[in-house]
């Protein structure tokens, strides 16, 4: 198996605030069925990318043990994870195959 790393670096949120850009998971990220994700939050804010919520200073693994498509969104998000992404974000799939 494979484990795909990414982090959030510093500054991700007031980025994001500003309506820019922010390149941290490929628009669509092919995996295998026993691959692993592993997300690292260097930010000061909570981060949402689709299935991970990310707390800053943590870093969050997941497994992926079914084939299946999932469709995620990053955004940052300081309501503890309970908040509604703005319009117009960015949207990445993660492709997960046999």
């Amino acid at each position: 198996s494979v484990v795909h790393e990414f982090v959030i670096p510093d500054g991700t949120a007031v980025l994001l605030a500003e309506g820019q850009d922010v390149d941290i998971i490929p628009q669509t990220l092919k995996v295998q069925v026993g691959d692993k994700i592993k997300v690292r939050n260097e930010d000061s804010e909570f981060a949402r990318l689709g299935i991970f919520d990310v707390r800053p200073g943590e870093t969050v693994t997941m497994a992926f043990n079914t084939p299946g498509e999932m469709e995620g969104i990053i955004f940052s998000d300081d309501s503890g994870g309970c908040g509604v992404p703005p319009p117009g974000v960015k949207t990445f799939t993660i492709d997960v195959r046999a």
